[in-house]
């Protein structure tokens, strides 16, 4: 969407897109900050909700696209780097579940990261602390680690009727990150790289394999996860209970008799 948006307002010069691309930033941070609370799951997911993490870094990198630019003192730009490192250091040991997200919390972890973009040089000491090869080398295979992690912690969460124990969580982490490796040796360096593949070919297996995960996810939809696959009978009838109404539900411990119902007056007793 972001080129496309490029392509159209292109004409009108740098100016005007900043205007438009800050009036959808202050916009997308809005509607964030209200669904961090009124929908949670929609805010975190969804592109307007999330838009304007994306428009902070389009600005750096306007910003940074500049041929004039000033350089920034060397004494600032470490102030600046160290405090990009510290908000995200805080947003980590901080943040939680209950942490609405993403709202004007999610400003700290972002900022974070644009000042580090900004001012995190090489001439600087959190340029070098950031920069080294064991970051970086993290960082290459980071989006690969996320891929990876979602669904396997998805499943271990759905194949289970409690919660995994941390250990079990900690197992999956360690393997998320050596398939991470695994798939960015194998997969995304090779389609990177022209030689071996063509944008022809790359829109080919693109489409593929999207349509391929569309019609799983279908199928799996209108199976409904197949839990009989899953769980026994008896694990199976506790998990129904939360698809009928209360009356259904409660009808299994003597509701009316051993218990009140929600419409029955107080005299009956």
């Amino acid at each position: 969407l972001f080129p496309l948006f490029l392509m159209l307002f292109w004409k009108l010069g740098k100016r005007w897109i900043l205007i438009t691309l800050g009036l959808l930033f202050l916009g997308s941070l809005t509607v964030a900050h209200w669904g961090a609370y009124a929908k949670p799951a929609a805010a975190f997911y969804l592109l307007p909700t999330r838009g304007w993490e994306l428009l902070i870094g389009a600005f750096a990198a306007f910003y940074l696209s500049q041929k004039n630019r000033k350089e920034f003192r060397s004494d600032l730009s470490e102030i600046c780097g160290w405090l990009g490192v510290a908000l995200i250091i805080y947003a980590v040991f901080n943040y939680s579940k209950e942490t609405p997200f993403p709202g004007l919390y999610a400003l700290v972890p972002t900022l974070g990261a644009v000042l580090i973009i900004l001012f995190a040089t090489q001439q600087t000491t959190v340029g070098k602390f950031v920069g080294n090869k064991i970051f970086v080398s993290i960082g290459l295979i980071s989006y690969s680690a996320y891929l990876w992690h979602q669904p396997m912690f998805a499943f271990a969460r759905q194949s289970s009727l409690t919660e995994p124990s941390d250990a079990i969580f900690l197992i999956l982490s360690i393997v998320s990150l050596i398939l991470a490796y695994t798939t960015w040796k194998y997969v995304e360096n090779p389609f990177r790289n022209r030689k071996n593949f063509s944008r022809k070919q790359v829109f080919i297996f693109s489409g593929v394999f999207t349509a391929f995960f569309i019609l799983m996810g279908a199928f799996l939809y209108s199976d409904n996860g197949n839990i009989s696959r899953r769980f026994n009978q008896d694990e199976q009838e506790v998990l129904m209970l939360g698809q009928k109404n209360y009356k259904e539900t409660l009808g299994v411990y003597g509701l009316g008799s051993c218990f009140i119902d929600y419409e029955q007056r107080t005299q009956v007793l």
